[in-house]
């Protein structure tokens, strides 16, 4: 999937933050998930400074609460 970023190697490294992401527990709160998130892309921010982009967060954000089914109240 594409999320954004310039690189096939960034995309991949989001696709891996989604899907650790979904692999937390389902009671886990926005807050804690926002944490867990700034934590991961501050992370492969020096390899992808782009996944700090508007369009990448958006798209993160927007897969999340589909496969979450839930609305999330994390903004950047």
């Amino acid at each position: 999937m594409e999320y954004g970023m310039f690189t096939k190697a960034g995309n991949a490294a989001v696709a891996r933050i989604i899907t650790d992401v979904l692999s937390l527990p389902i009671t886990t709160t926005d807050n804690e998930l926002y944490t867990y998130l700034k934590k991961r892309m501050t992370a492969i921010n020096a390899k992808h400074p782009e996944i700090y982009d508007t369009d990448v967060r958006q798209q993160m954000i927007s897969v999340l609460e589909h496969k979450l089914h839930r609305e999330l109240s994390i903004y950047f």
